[in-house]
């Protein structure tokens, strides 16, 4: 079977720098005034996930992406970090080893006390008796969502949770008829739209990516999107006044919450001063219909640094071994992960073999021994068995 992309220490750190630079073009492009009277909200979304895409696929195609030299920083980097520093059960494990046994450790438990405090949450809540009728409140023209409204003592925003047990819960708070209409009709958008689930996923990926501050960041701006995204679709067919009401509403919920962040679930006036300014400044220059030439100008723009991004990875420069040449008829052949593989024999032999192009079975160059091996496998050279070939 032929890989077509592999994963490095290398990939990892290109794919957070390059997503750090699309954060700060978007950051830039969010504080021009008339940003959010150029931009479709769901082309906003987009943008943030493309972000999120890179750092969550942080690869090297094969045939596709060069390595370029990282400079003599980067190699002693790179010297350091593969340096054996512990001999445990017959194998030699490197400073990078270590790192990543403590990356993988850490995420686990992250990822295991999420899980619990959500379930927690969601069924402390879940217990509640019903406060009001759903149904009562729900657009008609909207796809049915099974949900519980509740009354809940012990939080100061209205807020929604859950996927398929889907809550919205109310504060205990004195609202008029108006502003529970509105703030219900808030929240159903998050549900209809599955904003919980997005914010949830988001969540696990910054617990697998908890030594990553742009992940923290990402996290912080995409919460953001959702919510100016589900602000665009609650006025999207309001009158002035409505709109008015609706800020109202929201600045009432801002000055009543406290400073605790809500992570488990979407809340309807979460964040800080600027986050909601930003907000008020989206919903007072909403309208309907937008430049498309300006939305696609932008997205492809972003697709195409994406794109880019792959097409290079930062690697650590050195002259090569003796043994990375291997002869073929007469020629001098340069090995490397992309264009060599190991194969194994019945008989349990290896043998290394080269391939002049992606889809050939290649050619082979020379037998090596377990000290080889070893050397090869280390360096990415995939191996396979002689019935995969």
């Amino acid at each position: 079977m032929i890989t077509l992309y592999s994963v490095s220490v290398n990939s990892i750190m290109q794919a957070s720098v390059a997503s750090t630079i699309m954060m700060c073009l978007l950051y830039v492009f969010r504080k021009k005034d008339r940003f959010f009277d150029i931009i479709n909200p769901k082309i906003f979304l987009l943008l943030y996930s493309l972000c999120l895409l890179r750092v969550l696929f942080p690869i090297e195609i094969e045939g596709l992406t060069r390595p370029v030299s990282g400079g003599i920083i980067w190699n002693q980097a790179n010297s350091f970090l593969k340096k054996h520093i512990i001999f445990f059960g017959g194998l030699n494990y490197t400073f990078i080893d270590i790192l990543i046994c403590i990356w993988i450790i850490i995420a686990i438990i992250k990822i295991e006390v999420y899980i619990k405090k959500y379930n927690v949450i969601h069924t402390i809540f879940w217990n509640n008796d019903e406060y009001l009728d759903a149904k009562k409140y729900i657009d008609t023209n909207s796809k049915r969502i099974h949900t519980k409204i509740v009354k809940v003592n012990y939080i100061d925003s209205p807020c929604c949770m859950g996927v398929f047990k889907r809550i919205i819960a109310i504060p205990n708070v004195a609202y008029s008829e108006r502003e529970l209409e509105i703030i219900l009709k808030h929240e159903f958008e998050h549900l209809k739209n599955n904003d919980p689930l997005i914010k949830c996923a988001i969540n696990i990926i910054c617990k697998i990516y908890w030594w990553n501050p742009v992940i923290i960041f990402l996290q912080k701006n995409i919460n953001q999107s959702l919510e100016i995204c589900c602000d665009m679709r609650v006025i999207k067919n309001d009158i002035h006044d409505n709109r008015v009401e609706y800020l109202e509403t929201i600045l009432q919920e801002y000055n009543r919450k406290n400073e605790q962040k809500q992570e488990m679930m979407l809340a309807l006036a979460d964040g800080e001063a600027n986050e909601l300014y930003e907000r008020f400044k989206a919903i007072s220059s909403f309208k309907r219909k937008k430049s498309v030439g300006n939305n696609i100008i932008i997205a492809m723009t972003f697709c195409l640094f994406l794109a880019i991004s792959y097409g290079f990875v930062v690697q650590a420069k050195y002259n090569p071994r003796e043994e990375d040449f291997g002869y073929y008829d007469g020629d001098v052949l340069s090995i490397n992960r992309y264009n060599s593989y190991i194969l194994k024999d019945k008989e349990g032999n290896y043998s290394l073999f080269y391939k002049e192009s992606l889809f050939c079975n290649g050619k082979k160059l020379f037998d090596i021994n377990k000290d080889e091996l070893t050397y090869y496998t280390y360096n990415g050279t995939q191996i396979k068995e002689k019935h995969n070939v």
